[in-house]
This record gives C-alpha cells, structure tokens and sequence, in this order.
C-alpha cells in the first residue's frame, strides 16, 4: 500500500482497526483515515472496525497480505501495520507470528513496527525469539518500534529497556515514535546508549494540542549528544503546522538525511 509517510516507502497493512489506550490517541490519524477514506471504499474490509464515535475496538488481519513482501522486487524501508496495532489484544499471537515470519524470510527489506502496548510487545517478542534461542537468530533488519506522547508513557518505555528484555538480542534496534508529542521529554537511556532512531511531530487538524517548538529542539540536542538520529516530521508555529520544518533534521539510521 502506497503511503505519505515520507521516512518510509511501503506501507504493509497487515492489520486494521484499534483501541484508544493513550492520550496521544485522541485524534487518531489512522482512525480518521479509515472513516474517511478506507470504510466507504471498501466497506467489507473496514465499515465495521469504525463509527461515528472511532474505532469501535474491532480489528481484522488481513491474512492475504502476509504474501506482500515476496512480491517488492528492490529493498524497500516498510511500516507494518500503522493502520492499526498489530500488537492489539484482538490480534492472535499465531498472525503476530505469522508476519514476524514473513519479515524473517524477505530480510532485504528494512521494517519498521509499531505499537503503543508495549509491554504486551515485550511478551509477545519474548515467546517468539524463545523457540530460535539456540538458532542465535538476529534480525536487525526489523525496527521494534513504541511510540509515546508524553514523560509517563516514556518511563514506562524505560522500565522495559532496561529490564534487558531476550528480545533485544535477536531485535537490536529499537525506535521511538514521539507523535503526537504532548509535552516536553527525556529520552530513555537504553534507547540512547545503545543506538535507536527518534521521530517526532506536534499533532495536527481540528484541536490539536500545541507544545511550540521548544521540546522539539530538546530532543534534538538529546539526540545529537548521543549520536542518535532524529527526525522531525512537523511542528506547529503560530497557527500552522509545518511538515519537515528543519531538512537536517529529517535523519534516518538507513540513509542520513
């Protein structure tokens, strides 16, 4: 599936549908995108996975996708299931399994997940990497990815990087998702210490909740000290929201700026 996202080139939309869990979920993009756009297009796939209240808490995987990534010819950077969670409750552990697998064949693609349950992802990495223990099995062609809107939710992130967790030897990098960002953050030091890749945003459309552009530079200067790459997707200044407002800025861990 073809994205706007501009740090990646193919969007794998593996799984559709979610939960609210986090305050940064307010104004969900990809719930408003599914109302909007993929529920009156293709109503059997989406008409009931959201209402006129949002997401209605029903998810649907989409099995015949599994296949996608044999079928990209060149390597390609690739965002799993960000029209949704793929570590959602309502997601079997064998489908997780399923895409993990898929992602271990086709390794000349650069993957990118992403979940707001972190440590329902902790666990369920953990029962995955388990079985390939002796294999010695790495993946570091796989992005494990959280992503945060504000210091609570980030200290809870922290508590499950430094637990050391398995997963983490055959996953080595991990990324983090500041979007939208609610308010000013410090970084975890597991992230920091042993590399990882940071992006950020202020959140956009009707009543977006504006932090100015003050703990973007924060993070910046975090990012720059540890020799992490930051990108900075937009920010608001006065009334506006500015897409990629600072081009150095927009690093990313496969391709610098």
């Amino acid at each position: 599936m073809s994205t706007s996202i501009p740090y990646l080139d193919e969007h794998w939309s593996v799984v559709g549908g979610c939960s609210k869990c986090s305050p940064g979920c307010d104004h969900c993009w990809a719930e408003a995108v599914t109302r909007q756009r993929l529920a009156p297009q293709f109503p059997e796939r989406y008409a009931d996975l959201v209402g006129p209240d949002g997401w209605t808490g029903a998810v649907r995987c989409f099995e015949e996708r599994l296949g996608q990534p044999a079928r990209w010819r060149r390597p390609r950077v690739v965002g799993v299931g960000f029209m949704g969670d793929l570590f959602h409750e309502q997601v079997p552990d064998a489908f997780i399994s399923q895409v993990f697998g898929a992602m271990e064949i086709h390794a000349q693609h650069t993957y990118l997940t992403l979940t707001k349950r972190h440590y329902t992802c902790g666990v369920l990495l953990d029962n995955y990497v388990l079985p390939h223990r002796l294999l010695a099995l790495r993946m570091p062609h796989v992005w494990i990815g959280f992503t945060c809107c504000n210091q609570s939710e980030v200290d809870s992130l922290s508590c499950l990087l430094n637990s050391e967790p398995l997963w983490r030897h055959v996953f080595p990098h991990v990324w983090l998702s500041l979007e939208p960002l609610l308010e000013p953050v410090v970084l975890p030091a597991a992230l920091l210490q042993r590399g990882g890749w940071v992006v950020a945003g202020s959140e956009a459309g009707a009543g977006r909740r504006s932090v100015g552009v003050d703990p973007f530079y924060a993070l910046m200067r975090q990012c720059r000290d540890a020799h992490v790459p930051f990108y900075l997707k937009q920010w608001e200044v006065g009334n506006r929201v500015e897409s990629i407002p600072v081009p150095k800025w927009a690093e990313t861990p496969w391709g610098g700026q």
